[in-house]
């Protein structure tokens, strides 16, 4: 969804939804035993058709709830924040993004789902 006059202020205010599918794109939470506050998250997105997959993109998240059933962490970034919640024992995964463009004043926010396999490990 995003919501505002676009870019420098020349429309008027209006809501703009629409779905997005990416098919193929991998999400890789990693959190390593030594740093259990640390959530290490990897976008890998598929390749374009009749071309090679795209570079990997890997950001830094906070954990801050950690329970047997759900962890979540955010990541703050200049333009907003991103919230990743992974529930291990039902196999899904949530994304949401908020975020505000200063260049017109527009705030867009993002809500994704995947059914998803978390392994463990343990030393």
């Amino acid at each position: 969804m995003s919501y505002g006059p676009g870019l420098l202020e020349l429309r008027g205010r209006t809501v703009d939804t629409r779905p997005i599918a990416s098919p193929g794109t991998h999400l890789t939470p990693v959190i390593e035993a030594d740093q259990p506050q640390r959530m290490r998250v990897t976008w890998d997105p598929p390749a374009a058709p009749g071309a090679e997959r795209g570079a990997a993109t890997t950001l830094d998240a906070t954990v801050i709830a950690t329970t047997d059933d759900q962890i979540t962490a955010v990541q703050l970034r200049a333009e907003g924040v991103w919230m990743y919640s992974m529930f291990p024992k039902l196999g899904i995964g949530y994304v949401s993004s908020h975020n505000h463009i200063p260049f017109g004043s527009t705030s867009r926010s993002l809500a994704l789902y995947a059914l998803c396999h978390m392994p463990t490990s343990t030393p």
